[in-house]
């Protein structure tokens, strides 16, 4: 091998090994550390609540773009940021948003991001041919994008159906003892229709359907309360945990 071959060997695998160890290709871990510290980070206290901005861009350079600008790994932002609100009590108004957009000033392996407080219907800034935005709207929202994403599970943790267990999105769901309820139950202590979820400024919310034996949580009756990471709900003779995933 000739001098300026071995020459041209060498620098090109030194090139190869710098960018393998210096300049790594960014993982999705990276992406939702990043994401839950803004989160954290730009959340404000209003009166006795604290609130969560809800519009997200994320900043990649070309290379982690094209690997990362996937429906894949933002439908996967979209749960990070619905759990972290609960699992940090927050309060998020108005719809979530969350896109991913490629800067060219950004050196391989940084990630900018940027997070805004946008109230509902508001329009956003122009969006590049350079940008992917998945946004739960509509459901003839374009490219086929989910309706729900998975958040948080009720299991039932004492009681006749102990193991029985449902994941929480953010669609309504409901308990009781009519076979159509989204978590039949076999306990005769709870109403037919005893109580329902819902879903409201990013949490879920539970909601006693005027049952006869009531709802209760740390012994305390509710009518209607924001579920935290950990509660035990008890209703009848049933015991649920509520776990955000």
């Amino acid at each position: 091998m000739s001098f300026l071959k071995m020459e041209s060997f060498f620098k090109n695998n030194v090139e190869n090994l710098i960018n393998k160890y210096v300049h790594p290709e960014l993982e999705p871990k990276k992406l939702f550390q990043t994401l839950e510290k803004e989160i954290i980070a730009n959340s404000k206290k209003i009166a006795d609540e604290v609130i969560s901005p809800n519009d997200f861009t994320i900043f990649l350079e070309e290379k982690n773009y094209g690997r990362l600008s996937s429906k894949r790994i933002i439908d996967a932002l979209f749960e990070v940021a619905e759990r972290k609100i609960i699992k940090d009590d927050l309060f998020m108004d108005g719809e979530l948003k969350i896109r991913i957009q490629k800067d060219m000033s950004i050196k391989e392996g940084e990630i900018k991001i940027q997070s805004l407080f946008l109230e509902e219907h508001t329009n956003n800034n122009p969006i590049d041919s350079h940008t992917l935005v998945l946004e739960r709207k509509k459901f003839d929202a374009p490219l086929n994008l989910p309706t729900s994403h998975s958040i948080a599970n009720l299991t039932v943790i004492d009681g006749v159906d102990k193991g029985l267990s449902l994941e929480l999105t953010e669609k309504n769901i409901y308990i009781g003892r009519r076979e159509k309820s989204d978590l039949f139950l076999n306990d005769d202590k709870i109403s037919r229709l005893h109580a329902y979820i819902s879903y409201e400024r990013h949490r879920h919310i539970f909601v006693d359907a005027d049952s006869l034996n009531g709802s209760y949580i740390d012994d305390e009756r509710i009518q209607r309360t924001y579920l935290l990471n950990g509660d035990k709900i008890r209703i009848g003779e049933t015991v649920l945990l509520y776990e955000v995933i």
